[in-house]
């Protein structure tokens, strides 16, 4: 693993998507970075949308916590 990328999230169901496939869509091969996905309280569809891409994708990890602003 050569790259981490922190995405922050917070009600970008709109976005997240679009967002995560623009990282897939790297020439960069997937075994050589992480997307970790740091959801902070979403009250949208944020969650289940990460939870879908990690299916997907096997490098998302995705941390889900309370808000905490």
């Amino acid at each position: 693993m050569k790259y981490s990328l922190i995405l922050p999230v917070y009600n970008v169901e709109d976005y997240l998507g679009k967002c995560i496939e623009s990282c897939e869509d790297q020439e960069i091969p997937s075994d050589e970075y992480e997307i970790i996905a740091v959801n902070d309280g979403s009250t949208d569809t944020s969650l289940q949308i990460l939870q879908e891409l990690s299916k997907k994708y096997n490098n998302i990890k995705i941390i889900s916590q309370s808000n905490k602003g």
